[in-house]
């Protein structure tokens, strides 16, 4: 880059003996084609084209479609010899033209090509510095030939008038030395962008010799030249936060906006972001009081210029966004005095930005709408407001504008989801109906929110879609439909809610009695009950009165509920009991209970053009089809023509079956169909991915890695029962291990029941009142435990099975590559949302890439620490067959680098994360509520009142997040769980974050069990997790302390036996 920095002219000698050969079989064509021109050899360099291209068909057909790192090397060729062949194309036409006697002119060759190539350019997020440099040089070089070319002609003409030939000369190689300098810049801007800061740096000073060597041909340093300049010097400051060299930047900014005073807002507007950013890392860090100095200082100057008449208003969302922020740290810091008024100019400049196309503003409209959480003044403005832009970029935070419905700043968002609901019924439809259950439990509603539920509930009404999703409901097996609503029966007698536990056993008793749901055909339901079964009802409705009106004699204390449970039994209804019959009936009827008829007939008839209709709430469409990224095609969405009349159920706990949907598209569509779960807080999490996946892309090294998580859809049909998209083309990595278990000791015993055996049976279960076993025993035996299981099964299992995917060594070494940069990601967002029961059957690898997808998150946010019995001490896992699988290379070399990138990334983008999550705070679900009602009262305490140590974290949440009311138990739980999220992004040490964990575990609470895992989870005292401190970690630190915690045996050879820690 700096070789062609002199102009384009310059360019290096050539080789004086090129072995053209092997050149070409090397991949070095399009290097010999440039040596050819740089000899001035033009015939040389055409004559060797189609060697090139035949060399490059030879080696990309050779190339496994696997092998993608050496596919996209090969590929980075193809530009230099693409515009090798257009310069050559260029020069068999002529440069100059007759204009007349002893006049010429230049034609538009030189300048067509000169456009040409500044449309094309390589990937500022793919290519490093190398393929920039070669781009660059090469244009240089390509110039430089045509500049003699141009020469030559010129030379041989004769002019009237000599300042006619220099200016032919002039406007020719102008647009080539712009064409240059232009490139220069966009690979400072890539490079800038990847954090690669000297190569950068490199091509701006190249970029800045051009234009001083000829003044004419640029003109004047423009606005966006010197903001490109400044922004390299902001770029290399994020990363030291020097307070002295900020300010500097500071002040250069201050003397480049005065020099450019006059010049339209537009372009002046690039340097007031730069000066935003700066005040923000002062803030951050750099100089805090410096920064509250400047920080209203900046803000009026944005305000100043995005008030201005705009030739472009459209363009500006980055500039408007960043005011946004502004704004939001103003407001964070305390700044109440002008709280209103920097709360209306977020709010404004996020609807004017949207109303322009950004979907960067979309992104932004759930923070700006936290802001306006206790200023009522602002809340009828906003709802206008909020009716500008199109309403379909709304479409992807539905859940989360209908969770604020429950938040006294609803109000605000009310006209906005009267419109979604009347434009996109089909969208809004089931979040609404789950929503609205919320909603209405709320003792007081403000008169415009109850307006507008019932507007909503007028529109959204459909009996259709209501049988629907009762019919999915009733393929939940049938003893765990009953054990739910026993549970809910006996929760609601628990909190003394009598009114709804009577509604809940009328649902109980009407779906006993009636033969057509639940998947009681009528030769089930007397195998249920007996051939005495109505009779039993009877019995049944004895003890609880008709309609369930004697259930007020079961609340009281002393525990009315296990009373409940206990007459039950009694009378032959407990839930047991109807297992132990549901498991006989499915023996004598395999092929029936894997039949949908035997669970719903209405779903096995179901037709869609027997429903045919101009309502659009009549067919139920597909999930994952209104993504708010582009104006949904609702006439072309996908939704369900009929379904396939054989299930497969799956073999875990609730028993989801998975079924074949028929869709209107004429393709088939396969689903997970998940039953008794509030599938909500998988589908939450999947859009928390979503919203990884959008930061992580716009940072430059973690798009060069191609670190991301692939995501799935999940539509919650109520709080019972909802669809998880089934990922095709994948398989448990549980799975595919105990496949090559089977084929390596066939015939034998299988390797891994054998160690689940002995792993299992060094736990026996303790007496009452004695420490549990896997916590008293003492270190060396708990290694000794793991490693006993190890010794009995190969550490390479899950290598082989990735083996028997793979085609061939290159097709296995790219796909243990995908395997470990997605396995780095997923730790990553596991650690952060607390993501547990992670065994093998919870993570899914794609056959065709090695990529790991997790799946089931029904354990999230730290709970299988502080609700299971045994609860699990590690953040993540990371154990044998996971780390050999990355050998030679073990995990603190293949994995720490991208774990370290990926949580340095969402560090520093956590105000993306935590919007997301103030859905769970707003609108906690099924599962959260249930957790709230089971904590102590010490255990409420700690909720209510955090600790020292975690108040900074809850601190942050509640400003970001709020909630319900501080007293109302529900909300108070959902900020304790996302103020861990907050500590694991502000530097929190994952060993005392798991310690805060199991205080509300109320096993392992007890002093003598609690003392003992605080110990285990800190490790010895050589261990790096006892040594550092507890917060305000840096990423590798918080990385090395997860990958310590994850690998100790002593941590590991403790765990449930069902996770099945030694494989």
């Amino acid at each position: 880059a700096e070789g062609a920095a002199g102009g384009a002219g310059e360019a290096c000698a050539p080789h004086p003996v090129r072995d053209s050969s092997l050149l070409l079989d090397a991949g070095l064509g399009a290097l010999l084609v440039l040596d050819r021109l740089a000899a001035g050899s033009e015939d040389g360099a055409r004559s060797l084209l189609p060697g090139c291209v035949q060399a490059f068909v030879s080696r990309w057909a050779a190339l496994h479609p696997r092998a993608t790192m050496v596919r996209l090397k090969e590929l980075e060729q193809l530009q230099l010899l693409a515009e090798a062949n257009e310069l050559l194309d260029v020069l068999k036409r002529p440069l100059l033209a007759a204009a007349g006697t002893g006049r010429w002119v230049a034609t538009d060759a030189v300048a067509a090509l000169a456009r040409t190539w500044s449309g094309r350019y390589p990937s500022s997020s793919q290519h490093g510095a190398a393929v920039w440099d070669d781009v660059v040089s090469s244009r240089a070089l390509l110039f430089s030939v045509l500049e003699r070319r141009l020469n030559e002609a010129l030379d041989a003409v004769d002019f009237d008038d000599e300042d006619e030939r220099a200016a032919i000369r002039q406007g020719s190689l102008g647009a080539a030395k712009r064409c240059i300098a232009e490139s220069h810049e966009r690979a400072a801007r890539a490079l800038r962008m990847q954090g690669d800061f000297e190569p950068a740096k490199g091509h701006l000073l190249a970029s800045m010799a051009l234009r001083k060597a000829d003044p004419k041909c640029f003109g004047p340093v423009s606005v966006q030249f010197q903001a490109g300049l400044l922004q390299h010097t902001v770029a290399k400051a994020r990363a030291s936060r020097n307070s002295g060299e900020l300010l500097q930047i500071w002040q250069q900014g201050v003397k480049l906006h005065d020099m450019y005073a006059s010049n339209p807002p537009e372009e002046r507007c690039e340097l007031a972001e730069l000066q935003a950013e700066v005040v923000q890392l002062m803030l951050d860090g750099g100089d805090a009081d410096e920064g509250e100095r400047l920080l209203t200082e900046v803000i009026e100057r944005l305000r100043s210029l995005l008030d201005s008449p705009l030739a472009s208003p459209a363009a500006l969302a980055p500039a408007r966004l960043k005011l946004v922020d502004l704004c939001s740290a103003s407001l964070k810091r305390g700044h109440e005095t002008r709280g209103v008024d920097l709360a209306r100019v977020a709010v404004a400049e996020v609807v004017r930005a949207m109303a322009g196309g950004s979907l960067a503003a979309r992104d932004r409209l759930l923070t700006v709408l936290a802001l306006l959480r206790g200023r009522a003044e602002t809340w009828e403005e906003t709802g206008a407001q909020l009716l500008t832009p199109p309403a379909w970029m709304m479409l992807k935070w539905t859940c989360q504008l209908l969770a604020l419905l429950n938040e006294p700043h609803g109000e605000c968002v009310a006209p906005l989801l009267e419109r979604l609901a009347a434009a996109y019924p089909a969208a809004v439809y089931h979040p609404f109906q789950l929503s609205k259950e919320s909603v209405s439990r709320k003792p007081r509603l403000a008169p415009r929110v109850a307006a507008t539920v019932r507007a909503m509930s007028a529109v959204l009404h459909s009996p259709r879609l209501e049988a629907l999703a009762a019919a999915f409901e009733d393929l939940t097996h049938p003893e765990l439909r009953y054990k739910d609503l026993l549970e809910t029966l006996t929760d609601l007698l628990k909190e003394g809610r009598v009114e709804e536990a009577r509604a809940s056993y009328v649902e109980l008793t009407r779906w006993l009695r009636d033969p057509k749901r639940g998947g009681f055909l009528a030769d089930f339901a007397k195998a249920k009950v007996g051939s005495q079964g109505e009779r039993t009802l009877q019995k049944l409705d004895g003890l609880c009165g008709v309609d369930g009106q004697h259930l007020g004699r079961f609340v009281g204390s002393g525990g009315g509920p296990p009373t409940l449970q206990r007459e039950l039994n009694r009378v032959g209804m407990g839930w047991r009991k109807l297992e132990e019959v549901s498991q006989v009936w499915v023996k004598g009827n395999k092929q029936r209970s894997t039949r949908l008829e035997s669970y719903s007939p209405l779903l096995a008839k179901y037709h869609r053009a027997d429903e045919a209709g101009g309502d659009p709430l009549e067919a139920l469409e597909l999930p994952g089809q209104y993504d708010g990224d582009a104006p949904p095609l609702v006439d072309q969405h996908a939704a369900a023509d009929s379904f396939d009349a054989e299930l497969l159920v799956m073999a875990s706990l609730r028993k989801p079956k998975r079924l074949t949907v028929y869709c209107s598209d004429q393709r088939e569509r396969r689903y997970l169909i998940k039953g008794g779960e509030d599938l909500r807080q998988d589908q939450r999490i999947q859009q928390i991915f979503a919203v990884v996946n959008t930061v992580l892309a716009a940072d430059g090294q973690c798009a060069t890695r191609g670190l991301a998580m692939r995501t799935y859809s999940v539509l919650p049909l109520n709080e019972r029962v909802g669809f998880i998209e089934w990922m095709d083309g994948t398989q448990p990595l549980g799975k595919l291990i105990e496949k090559v278990a089977r084929v390596k000791h066939r015939g034998g015993q299988d390797p891994i029941s054998m160690a689940a055996t002995k792993f299992a049976a060094a736990y026996p279960s303790a007496s009452k009142g004695q420490l549990p076993r896997w916590a008293s025993c003492s270190r060396r035996d708990a290694e000794q435990h793991l490693a006993d299981a190890h010794a009995l099964l190969p550490a390479d299992l899950l290598s082989r099975g990735i083996e028997s995917l793979s085609v061939g060594a290159e097709s296995f070494l790219a796909t243990r590559s995908c395997f470990a940069r997605s396995l780095a990601v997923v730790t990553v967002v596991g650690h952060l949302l607390g993501i547990g029961d992670r065994h093998l059957e919870n993570f899914m690898v794609e056959e065709a890439s090695g990529r790991v997808v997790g799946i089931d998150f029904g354990h999230a946010f730290g709970s299988a620490t502080h609700q299971l019995p045994q609860p699990e001490l590690m953040g993540v896992r990371l154990t044998r067959q996971l780390t050999s699988f990355l050998r030679p290379l073990d995990s603190g070399v293949l994995l720490k680098g991208h774990m370290v990138l990926v949580l340095r990334t969402l560090r520093a983008q956590r105000d993306e994360l935590l919007r997301v999550m103030d859905v769970f705070v707003s609108e906690p679900n099924v599962d959260w509520a249930k957790q709230a009602r089971k904590l102590g009262e010490a255990q409420l305490a700690s909720v209510l009142e955090p600790s020292e140590g975690e108040s900074q974290a809850s601190t942050v949440v509640a400003s970001e997040g709020g909630g319900a009311a501080d007293g109302d138990r529900d909300a108070a739980w959902a900020r304790n769980r996302l103020a861990s999220v907050v500590s694991k992004l502000s530097g929190g040490n994952a060993a005392h974050i798991t310690e805060a964990e199991l205080r509300l575990n109320p096993v392992a609470a007890k002093p003598a069990t609690f003392d003992r895992l605080v110990e285990i989870v800190r490790g010895p005292a050589d261990s790096l997790r006892r040594q550092l401190p507890a917060t305000a970690l840096t990423p590798e630190q918080q990385v090395d302390v997860l990958l310590e915690l994850a690998t100790d045996p002593n941590v590991l050879g403790r765990t449930y036996h069902g996770w099945k820690p030694w494989l």
